[in-house]
C-alpha cells in the first residue's frame, strides 16, 4: 500500500506540464522509481529464496532419512537421487527450469538449486528474472555402522576446578547413550592428547612405529636433608597463575622467623631409565598431520633422555597422556579408558586430531575401522584451552614460553586448522566442543573445525559440558541439516 500510494503522488507530479517541472521530474522519477523498485525486488527475492530454501532442505532431509529395503544393506544413490526430484516436484520447485545437482558422497548428501525469481521493477533496467541459489547438505542416516573418535584434552589445565571430573562424567554418559544403539552398528575409539600422544606399548614393533633406544645410566646423587628445624610464623594467600595458558587460583603458605635444623649430605648411585612407553612425536615436513607416506616411519620418545654430551647438559623428559584406546564396540573397556585419563603438560591440537583422524581410516597405524560408503564416522574434539605448543625440530614440540611467540603459535593455529580440514575431505564429521574457552581465537577455531554451525558447542562450565556430551549422543540418532 505505501509503494502504491508513492507512486499515485508521482503521477499527479507528472502530470504537471509546466516547463521546468515536467523535464526535472522526469529525471528525478526514474531515480525514485529505481530505488523503490529495488526495495520491492530486494524484499521479493529475500522471501523467494527462504522458500526455495526451505524446498531444498526438505528434499535434502527426506532422501537423507531413506532407509534400505528389507534384506538390503544400502540404499542406491539412485534412489536417493529419486526423493530429492520427488519432494522438490511436491513443493513446487520447478524441475522444468532447472535439474537440481545432487552429489552424494557417503555419508553426506549434498543438493544444490536454482530457480527463477520474476523482478517487478528490475525490468525497467532490463533485468526481467534473477536466478536464485540455494544449498542443503547432510549425514546420512540409513541405519549404517557409526565410528566416533573422541579427542579429548588432558592437559594440565584440565587438573583444576573439577574440569577432568566433568569431562569424565560427560564422556561417560555419551558411551552409555552409544552402548544402547543397535548392536555392532557403534565403535568408539578414545583419543587422549596434550603435547604428545601415546599410541599404546601394544604398538612396539610396528613397521609405522620408529621405536627410539632404550638404555639405562647410573649417575651419583648427592641429597641434603634437615632435621629438628622450625617452621616459624606461617601465612596463606591466595595466589593467581596459568597452566596451559588458562588462569587458576591456588593457596600459597609463606613461613618467616623459622630455621633449617641440622643438614646430613648423603651421595649415591641413582639409575636413570630410557624406557619406550607408548610416547610418539611428530614426523617431519608437515606429515605430523598427515595419514599416509608412513614409509616415514611415526618417532617414538622415551619418557627420559640423556643429553649430557650436548652444550646445554639438559636431560629431556617427554610426558604423555593415557594411551589411546582403539576402535572397539567393547563398552567396558572404553569406559576404563576414561576412567584411566589423568591430566598434565601442554596443549598441541594438531597431534590429537591427526590421531583421531588415523584411528577412524581402514589402514595403517590403526586398521580397526571400516571401509566403505556404509559408515558414518565422526570426530568429537574437547578442549578447554588455546594452543600452547609449536613444532621445534621434529620429533620434538616445544611449549610457547611466552605470549610474544605470536608466529609459533599461529603455525600451530594453522595447523589445526589444516588438519580439520583433511579429516573432514575424509568424510570425517567433526563436532568440536569449546569447554571454559575464553580465547577468541580458539573459539574461531574451534568453529572452523566443525562441520556446520549445529556442530559447534560453547560449554561454558563443568555441568554444560556433561549436558553437551548428552545432547551429542541424543542426535546422533536424527538426521539434521550441516549446511
Amino acid at each position: 500500500m505505501v509503494v502504491k500510494s508513492k507512486i499515485r503522488r508521482l503521477r499527479r507530479v507528472a502530470s504537471d506540464k509546466g516547463g521546468n517541472v515536467a523535464m526535472m521530474f522526469a529525471i528525478s522519477a526514474v531515480g525514485m522509481l529505481t530505488v523503490v523498485g529495488a526495495a520491492v525486488d530486494y524484499s521479493g527475492m529475500t522471501k523467494s529464496r527462504m522458500m526455495l530454501q526451505h524446498q531444498v532442505d526438505a528434499a535434502v532431509l527426506a532422501a537423507a532419512r531413506l532407509q534400505p529395503n528389507p534384506g538390503k544393506k544400502t540404499v542406491k544413490k539412485k534412489d536417493r537421487k529419486k526423493v530429492v526430484y520427488d519432494v522438490l516436484a511436491q513443493n513446487g520447485y520447478d524441475l522444468a527450469y532447472s535439474q537440481p545437482k545432487v552429489r552424494i558422497n557417503n555419508p553426506a548428501i549434498t543438493v544444490r538449486a536454482t530457480a527463477p525469481y520474476k523482478t517487478v521493477f528490475m525490468g525497467l533496467i532490463g533485468k526481467n528474472t534473477v536466478d536464485l541459489n540455494v544449498i542443503a547438505k547432510s549425514q546420512i542416516n540409513a541405519g549404517n555402522t557409526v565410528e566416533i573418535a573422541l579427542v579429548l584434552d588432558n592437559t594440565g589445565s584440565m587438573g583444576v576446578d573439577g574440569k577432568l571430573e566433568a569431562l569424565q562424567s560427560g564422556a561417560k554418559g555419551l558411551l552409555g547413550t552409544l552402548s544402547g544403539f543397535q548392536d555392532g552398528k557403534v565403535k568408539v575409539a578414545i583419543v587422549p592428547f596434550a603435547k604428545n600422544i601415546n599410541v599404546g606399548v601394544d604398538k612396539r614393533g610396528a613397521s609405522w612405529l620408529d621405536l627410539p633406544d632404550e638404555y639405562t645410566i647410573t649417575r651419583p646423587e648427592t641429597v641434603t636433608t634437615y632435621t629438628g628445624g622450625t617452621k616459624g610464623d606461617c601465612v596463606t594467600t591466595t595466589e593467581t597463575s596459568t597452566r596451559d595458558g588458562v588462569p587458576y587460583s591456588y593457596p600459597s603458605e609463606t613461613c618467616t622467623g623459622g630455621t633449617l635444623g641440622t643438614p646430613t649430605t648423603t651421595t649415591s648411585d641413582r639409575d636413570y631409565v630410557a624406557e619406550w612407553e607408548g610416547c610418539v612425536g611428530a614426523r617431519p615436513s608437515e606429515l605430523h598431520i598427515s595419514d599416509d607416506t608412513y614409509s616415514t616411519r611415526i618417532p617414538g620418545l622415551t619418557g627420559f633422555e640423556a643429553r649430557e654430551y650436548i652444550p646445554e647438559g639438559f636431560d629431556l623428559y617427554h610426558r604423555c597422556p593415557e594411551p589411546i584406546t582403539d576402535l572397539t564396540n567393547d563398552f567396558a573397556v572404553l569406559n576404563d579408558g576414561i576412567d584411566a585419563m589423568s591430566t598434565s603438560d601442554t596443549t598441541y591440537m594438531p597431534l590429537g586430531i591427526t590421531w583421531g583422524r588415523r584411528v577412524l581410516s581402514a589402514h595403517e597405524p590403526f586398521g580397526q575401522a571400516t571401509s566403505g560408503d556404509n559408515v558414518r564416522k565422526m570426530m568429537v574434539l574437547m578442549t578447554d584451552g588455546l594452543n600452547t605448543v609449536h613444532l621445534a625440530k621434529p620429533p620434538y614440540l616445544k611449549d610457547n614460553r611466552t605470549s610474544t611467540a605470536t608466529s609459533l603459535v599461529e603455525k600451530t593455529n594453522q595447523d589445526t586448522v589444516e588438519a580439520c580440514r583433511r579429516a573432514k575431505a575424509d568424510n570425517i564429521e567433526i563436532v568440536t566442543i569449546a569447554f571454559r574457552v575464553t580465547d577468541a581465537a580458539t573459539r574461531q577455531i574451534l568453529q572452523s573445525c566443525a562441520s556446520g554451525v549445529k556442530n559447534y558447542y560453547n560449554a561454558g562450565d563443568n555441568n554444560a559440558l556433561i549436558q553437551t556430551f548428552q545432547k551429542i549422543g541424543s542426535g546422533l540418532n536424527e538426521v539434521r541439516l550441516t549446511q
